[in-house]
């Protein structure tokens, strides 16, 4: 008998432990909210699910239902990897360790869009208006475009929407006269909708969105892993079949990844930095 209960107890000792390791294997991807969590789920959950089988660990999707919601879990370092502009801000790099692993394969341009009726014809002529653009933190929404004004002298009233699909929606209706937007995304989103437009302003093209871990937190064999996994999924054959069957839906081109640093998003540092800085001068 007693010999029979010391087996079940090393059995579920046995099982805990496997819990434990399976339970470590579990990582999760914070995503910017580019677009509705549901169709940015739809778009990047297969992807995760081919880049973790490849890794040999289980990577989960997880994000904010707003992008400021997902702002406060990023801050207190609940994600383990994070696909977006957000982890470079000087407060984030500052206070955890997020290291550029990759990067989104090609490029992103900030614009400002306004009705094609408007009176608007240079940034100068926004200075006091209001303009449309994604929260604060935002880069391609809100950090460029903001960075670029401010070092203008243009001081406009920022009105924040939650992603892009809303913007373009609310812009159609004639809801706002300015937007700010990533022009790719923006595009897409109207399609062939005839709703007339003007390209106000864009930045020259941007290097795409980043990939970083946290890794103080992920063992660095994990992160060489899920890295190669990025990098090779547009070179594999299901991998391949995955991203175009994501990028048949309207918002973000998922075209694969590259090898990339933090040295290739100095630029993006500076705008937070820049934003940043001008904030605390504003009296």
């Amino acid at each position: 008998m007693k010999k029979t209960v010391q087996v079940i107890w090393l059995c579920l000792l046995g099982c805990l432990s496997f819990a434990s390791v399976a339970q470590e294997r579990v990582y999760t991807v914070g995503v910017a909210n580019f677009q509705a969590n549901l169709s940015m789920a739809a778009q990047l959950n297969p992807i995760l699910k081919w880049v973790g089988q490849r890794a040999g660990v289980e990577l989960v999707m997880k994000s904010g239902y707003n992008f400021d919601d997902m702002q406060r879990h990023l801050a207190r370092g609940e994600y383990d990897f994070y696909i977006g502009f957000p982890s470079l801000q000087s407060m984030i790099r500052q206070s955890l360790s997020y290291k550029v692993i990759a990067a989104l394969e090609g490029e992103a341009k900030s614009a400002i869009i306004v009705q094609y009726h408007s009176p608007y014809q240079t940034l100068a002529d926004l200075n006091g208006h209001e303009v449309a653009m994604g929260s604060h933190g935002i880069f391609i929404t809100n950090v460029v475009p903001m960075s670029v004004m401010l070092a203008e002298g243009v001081r406009v009233k920022p009105v924040t929407v939650g992603n892009q699909e809303s913007l373009v929606t609310e812009f159609k209706l004639g809801k706002h006269q300015a937007v700010a937007v990533n022009l790719e995304v923006f595009k897409r989103i109207m399609g062939k909708n005839n709703h007339p437009y003007r390209i106000l302003w864009q930045s020259p093209p941007l290097m795409n969105y980043p990939l970083t871990v946290r890794a103080d937190v992920v063992p660095n064999e994990v992160v060489q892993r899920v890295q190669e996994a990025f990098i090779h999924i547009a070179q594999d054959e299901d991998g391949q079949a995955i991203l175009e069957r994501s990028n048949q839906r309207p918002g973000i081109q998922w075209k694969g990844w590259k090898l990339a640093s933090e040295h290739d998003y100095q630029f993006a540092i500076q705008c937070y930095q820049r934003l940043s800085a001008g904030k605390r001068m504003e009296p």
